[in-house]
């Protein structure tokens, strides 16, 4: 999706978030967090979580990697909206700062969960074919699929390539003229294990390229014929992630709703049994520009996102409930975020403490 300054490309933002539902927290503390968090899960069920967190795809900014205090931001408010951890979570824009992550992740949720990146970023050259492309190109994995090892277990993983446009200000580190490239996708077939009951599922960490609506058709149709085909017939499917792609046809401008006109991304993983899990329970309505789905096969049991978090994207947050006033103050507090790790200017510093992305965490749990 579109960034802000250029000067934020150079954090890496070239591939371009459980419910607003938390824990109850002292009025002291400036996270937004007023109401229950998600119940646990039942037997048989798979819990995703996806989130993009801005921090490095191609070129990571060095200042913000030193940094870690949205890094330690983001696990915090990860643990305070789940009582279930996520056995499966999809992580885009973390090249240059996944171990970290994976760290502060297992710092928050002690005694909850013990978390393990399963697939890892990466950046390449090729030659050849990708997804119909030919040509020499740059491949980009600015993605990891990170997996709650005390119930979830690996039986097979790897990736899917789709072709894509991303930001023109790239096109020196693409080295294409028209700024395109080849984006991997990674899946694991996962075993989950819950009071004795097990269920197998196909999860793919998504990143769409945020540029022209018709290489973001063709990328969400071959990901969700490739979900399908690697968990078969009857297997449960899950693709989950920054599709940089609203559901309304309009773009970021219209307003989600149970029958506004689908954009045609996401009709093709419909016509394919997909079905996005927020939308399923019914915590996306009235919100404009949303991006990050978790599309599946299955039932969506419970769903959600840290709805309040971005003014842009949600109406009807209170004051109270909202992390940042406008989104000017959450732009300027992202600026600082990446260019000077602290808070200043027109960031002010009980805002900047409840930074931590430019993507709500989203969350599913999926029968």
């Amino acid at each position: 999706m579109p960034r802000l300054p250029i000067a934020l490309v150079f954090a890496g933002v070239v591939l371009a978030l459980f419910p607003s539902t938390t824990s109850a927290v002292p009025a002291t503390d400036p996270r937004p967090a007023r109401v229950p968090p998600a119940p646990p899960a039942a037997q048989g069920s798979v819990v995703v979580a996806a989130t993009n967190l801005y921090e490095g795809a191609v070129l990571p900014a060095p200042r913000d990697l030193a940094d870690e205090s949205d890094i330690r931001r983001f696990a915090r408010r990860f643990a305070e909206l789940n009582v279930a951890a996520p056995d499966v979570v999809a992580l885009q824009e973390v090249r240059g700062s996944l171990p970290a992550v994976v760290r502060r992740l297992n710092r928050a949720m002690v005694g909850r969960a013990t978390y393990a990146a399963v697939t890892r970023p990466g950046l390449t050259r090729d030659r050849g074919a990708c997804a119909g492309a030919r040509g020499r190109f740059t491949v980009v994995r600015d993605g990891a699929l990170v997996i709650n090892t005390a119930t979830t277990e690996v039986l097979d993983r790897g990736v899917i390539r789709t072709w894509g446009r991303w930001l023109p200000g790239m096109r020196g580190v693409l080295r294409r003229p028209n700024a395109a490239g080849c984006a991997e996708h990674p899946w694991a077939r996962v075993r989950v294990t819950r009071e004795g009951a097990t269920r197998d599922a196909v999860v793919v960490g998504t990143h769409v390229g945020p540029r022209g609506h018709y290489l973001k058709t063709l990328a969400m149709r071959l990901l969700g014929d490739r979900a399908r085909e690697l968990a078969g017939p009857a297997g449960l499917s899950v693709v989950a992630g920054d599709f940089n792609l609203p559901w309304c046809r309009g773009g970021a401008g219209a307003v989600e709703s149970p029958s506004c006109p689908v954009a045609d991304g996401h009709r093709e993983l419909a016509d394919r049994g997909f079905g996005d899990a927020l939308r399923a329970a019914g915590v996306s309505f009235g919100t404009r520009g949303r991006v990050d789905f978790i599309h599946t096969t299955g039932q969506a049991a419970a769903a959600g996102w840290d709805r309040c978090y971005r003014p842009r994207i949600a109406a009807g947050c209170s004051r109270r409930d909202s992390a940042f006033a406008s989104e000017q103050a959450f732009g300027a507090c992202q600026r600082r975020a990446i260019d000077y790790g602290s808070s200043g200017g027109a960031c002010r510093r009980r805002a900047y403490a409840r930074y931590y992305s430019d993507h709500p965490i989203v969350r599913a749990t999926i029968q």
